[in-house]
Formats: structure tokens, C-alpha cells, sequence
């Protein structure tokens, strides 16, 4: 009688977990433009950031206000502005966004007036 109430309790806990398990999942939906790098992209991942950083390095040595520049206050002004919503795009997790955000900020350093 006892092994057969043990049984009952075991079918009954295996039926409560499967229709647990069979619950539609959480929803991780990431948006498309995130970066989230696996385990093999790991290297890829650090190579972004190295050109995120040198980039960035480049750009801030470029526009300190010590160095001669051609360009206008403005623009400079404009510049630093992307820099900053680079760094906070990077800061973010967000590396290939900050990347074209420097880029479009290299771009504009470099133009001619």
C-alpha cells in the first residue's frame, strides 16, 4: 500500500515538472543591433575594442584644445558631441555602433573646410 502511494506522489511530482517544462520559455530577445559576442567570438570581440580605443585615442589627441587645428569651434564642438555618445554607445555593450559613431566622427575631422 505504501509503495503504491509513493508511486502516485512520484507521478504526480513528474507530471507538475513537465508542465512546468512544457511552460513557453522567457522571452531574451536582444535588439539587432546589439553586440553580445559568444565564446568563440571572443577574439573578435577584443579586436573591436582595440579598434575602439584606438580610435578614440586618435580622435581625442586630434581635437585637445593644445593642438592646432583648421577647423571651427563648431565643429569641434559637433565632433567631441559624437565622441561622447560613442563612449557611452561602448559603455553600453554596444562596440560596432560606437565604432561607426567614431568613424562618422574621424570622418568629419578629416573633411576639409
Amino acid at each position: 500500500m505504501r509503495r503504491i502511494d509513493l508511486t502516485l506522489a512520484a507521478a504526480c511530482l513528474a507530471l507538475a515538472a513537465s508542465g512546468c517544462a512544457a511552460s513557453a520559455p522567457a522571452e531574451r530577445t536582444a535588439p539587432p543591433d546589439a553586440f553580445a559576442p559568444a565564446g568563440a567570438d571572443s577574439l573578435v570581440a577584443a579586436q573591436y575594442e582595440r579598434v575602439f580605443m584606438e580610435t578614440r585615442g586618435r580622435l581625442m589627441r586630434e581635437i585637445d584644445p593644445g593642438s592646432p587645428t583648421k577647423l571651427d569651434r563648431t565643429t569641434l564642438l559637433e565632433i567631441e558631441s559624437i565622441v561622447e555618445i560613442a563612449e557611452e554607445t561602448y559603455l553600453q555593450g554596444n562596440i560596432l555602433l560606437a565604432i561607426e559613431l567614431l568613424t562618422e566622427a574621424e570622418m568629419l575631422l578629416r573633411q576639409t573646410p
